[in-house]
């Protein structure tokens, strides 16, 4: 069906007012942003606690939690185009396949704002995270809905599809979709293994179309600033790269799909810490060729913490530290990276809800001894953020995106991952990745 669209949005706000900056004609702007780069951060926004909701898609509870309390209804800049009700004209039949709390608060509201897209149907085996994500979108009531993602590829009209089920669907869903014709966003990783990462790669190239990967590092400023930086040598040669990555991720997963080996995959090195992952590959830009590690489980099905030492073909030599079990300031992760070179280091700090879209970057010149304090390095500005719904947008509409994550990059991930496990299984000897 067609939904009509008023002049306006709906983003969450409450956290955002810190990170809200007003532009000319007083657009909040930094609060679409925010909800852009965390539309798909999973777990951060809503809890679930129903022994039930391990086997579904979806939350059985998808109630968000205190410090994201209200919406409001605010024009963007971002938004340039709405489309108009009664519009007989769009390119992007959107289904939605997998319906969880991050899709119907974060997911949604950027998609219900791209003039090109068309939402066509909701596919979720949780009949009640359908419901949930539904809720705050009342031009959604009458999409229609399915229980099986490949009854919405049949029947719905569908041209692309968002994938935000649990990680071990997610390859075969792209499969699906890839073969049922649609252009594909998926949640990462893209499976619970680099074989179900390779089958999706080949799908791919046999079909021809767009699959985005949702690491999210990839959209926020400051971060593609320290790519800008290290690519043209600011800090001259890289020798050492070093991850923190804490969040209290086990205590919100205890009783969700996100321990269950079987649907996850894996635990918050392959969840959450795939971001900073993704991150620290794409800005080396190599693979990784051999690690030791260990991990801890705390009782649990699947990884909560994991310490990696590894180096990069041909390049820096690294160390990664990530747990579910640590500090988070409001409910936001702690990170730090830093990358070390000859001429320099760069380090990033991001503690609290401000700081996920404006972190703090030290960087130090070894020849003269000071340390600048920066919050947009090498003058990457807003300008220059698109979420991974608009770059998802763009590349199926033939448009200029930011460089996304590829099948590839999901690919170089999965393999570490895999080669943390594996070294771990043999008590941290180490294992080529």
């Amino acid at each position: 069906m067609r939904i009509p669209l008023s002049g306006r949005i709906c983003v969450v706000v409450d956290t955002f007012d810190a990170l809200t900056t007003t532009v000319p004609g007083g657009t909040p702007l930094g609060a679409l942003q925010a909800l852009r780069a965390m539309s798909h951060m999973p777990g951060r926004w809503w809890s679930g606690s129903a022994p039930s909701s391990r086997l579904a898609y979806g939350f059985a509870s998808a109630t968000p939690t205190p410090f994201v309390s209200g919406y409001t209804e605010c024009r963007s800049a971002r938004i340039r185009h709405l489309r108009k009700a009664g519009s007989d004209m769009v390119d992007i039949r959107l289904g939605l396949i997998g319906c969880g709390g991050i899709v119907g608060m974060l997911h949604l509201p950027v998609y219900m704002g791209q003039s090109d897209v068309e939402i066509v149907g909701l596919a979720d085996p949780n009949a009640d995270a359908i419901k949930a994500a539904k809720e705050p979108h009342p031009s959604l009531a009458d999409v229609p809905e399915y229980a099986d993602h490949r009854d919405l590829l049949d029947k719905s009209g569908a041209n692309a599809v968002l994938i935000s089920s649990p990680h071990a669907f997610h390859s075969a869903q792209i499969i699906d979709a890839l073969d049922a014709g649609c252009n594909v966003q998926t949640e990462k990783p893209a499976g619970a293994s680099p074989a179900d990462v390779e089958a999706a790669i080949a799908k791919r190239d046999a079909t021809g179309k767009v699959v985005l990967v949702s690491y999210n590092r990839r959209f926020i400023p400051v971060y593609q600033g320290i790519v800008k930086a290290l690519r043209d040598g600011k800090i001259g040669t890289i020798h050492g790269v070093a991850l923190t990555h804490t969040e209290n991720w086990f205590e919100r997963n205890r009783t969700t799909w996100r321990t269950v080996a079987k649907m996850a995959g894996g635990g918050f090195i392959m969840d959450t810490g795939a971001h900073t992952l993704d991150f620290i590959h794409h800005a080396i830009g190599k693979d990784t060729s051999k690690l030791s590690a260990r991990i801890d489980r705390m009782g649990s099905e699947v990884d909560v913490t994991a310490g990696v030492s590894f180096q990069f073909c041909d390049g820096p030599i690294g160390s990664v530290f990530t747990t579910g079990l640590g500090p988070a300031v409001a409910g936001y992760l702690w990170e730090d990276i830093s990358f070390y070179g000859d001429k320099g280091a760069i380090m990033l700090r991001s503690v609290g809800p401000e700081a996920f879209m404006k972190p703090t970057v030290f960087t130090n010149d070894y020849a003269t001894g000071e340390t600048t304090v920066e919050a947009n390095p090498d003058g990457i500005g807003d300008d220059y953020y698109p979420g991974p719904g608009t770059n998802f947008v763009n590349a199926v509409m033939g448009r200029p995106t930011a460089e996304y994550a590829t099948l590839e990059d999901s690919l170089r991930v999965h393999k570490f991952v895999d080669a943390v496990y594996r070294s771990a299984d043999v008590r941290g000897d180490e294992v080529s990745v």
